[in-house]
């Protein structure tokens, strides 16, 4: 009876802590939020006084998500009344133009040109409120990936100090709905996500300080975390074929101050874009 009522002491501590965790991780993942777009400091302000729990964040992705979807649906279909309406002034110039002819001959000449310069307008128009929306578009869906990434890389480097701190005392494997856990020295090497079988593989200096983190999917790398004086110094995403795509850099307050992102051609690999926040 005593061993149970200690294990259900220890389950609740555990369960607090995990709590805590959730609510360390969220306030990382909305002070990023604040330092990326000074425009959703509303709703950071709202999630930090509403979430509880780490399903919440997922939540919010979602329900953002969606919200984006919409503003591109928005904008896709202001895009095709502007359509419209380029295309009635088109037509409106044609019917001007037939009518000048058949009025006034001897200004045929002047009223063409007045006319294709109109066309010439309205096509330049047209085509840059296509690009407009296609940027704007672009932008968004690379807005929400980024959020994506960035709530991804900090569950996993949380993961790893909360379990380290929990189990400072304990070693082999702990595993529980979510994870299967491998700790080792007091501080975890090994977890392994059992939603997608995900694992990432943690490893130490001398000192106990993290140096970095893998994380493998289909057992290919595909996140490296480096880490200087225990906090993350920068982060590097792979493709199924191991080429580097993303690099981030992290400042001292352990916040994303510059994002590469890197393609590849025949002449091999280079900079696609480079973000400076």
């Amino acid at each position: 009876m005593f061993i149970i009522e200690n294990y259900n002491i220890v389950f609740l501590v555990f369960l607090v802590l995990i709590l805590l965790t959730i609510f360390l991780i969220m306030k990382i993942v909305f002070d990023k939020f604040k330092d990326l777009n000074s425009k959703i400091d509303v709703i950071d302000g709202h999630i930090l006084e509403n979430s509880k729990k780490l399903d919440v964040i997922d939540k919010y992705v979602l329900e953002n998500s969606e919200k984006l979807n919409n503003i591109v649906e928005q904008i896709l279909e202001s895009n095709k009344n502007i359509k419209l309406n380029n295309e009635n002034i088109l037509n409106t110039s044609m019917e001007l133009k037939n009518a000048i002819k058949q009025d006034f001959v001897i200004f045929n000449n002047d009223i063409k040109l007045s006319t294709s310069s109109i066309e010439d307008k309205v096509e330049n128009y047209i085509k840059l409120q296509d690009k407009t929306t296609i940027n704007l578009g672009t932008k968004l869906e690379n807005y929400f990936t980024n959020i994506t990434k960035i709530i991804s890389t900090l569950k996993i480097d949380n993961l790893i100090s909360i379990t380290n701190e929990i189990n400072k005392y304990r070693q082999g494997v702990l595993e529980d709905e979510f994870f299967l856990q491998e700790v080792g020295h007091c501080k975890i090497i090994k977890f392994t996500d059992k939603s997608n079988n995900d694992f990432t593989e943690v490893f130490y200096n001398d000192s106990g300080e993290k140096l970095y983190a893998e994380t493998y999917s289909e057992d290919k790398l595909k996140f490296l975390i480096k880490y200087q004086n225990d906090k993350i110094k920068d982060g590097i995403e792979f493709d199924k074929d191991g080429n580097v795509i993303f690099e981030y850099f992290y400042n001292e307050a352990e916040e994303i101050s510059k994002k590469i992102e890197y393609e590849y051609h025949n002449n091999g690999k280079r900079i696609k874009e480079e973000v400076n926040y």
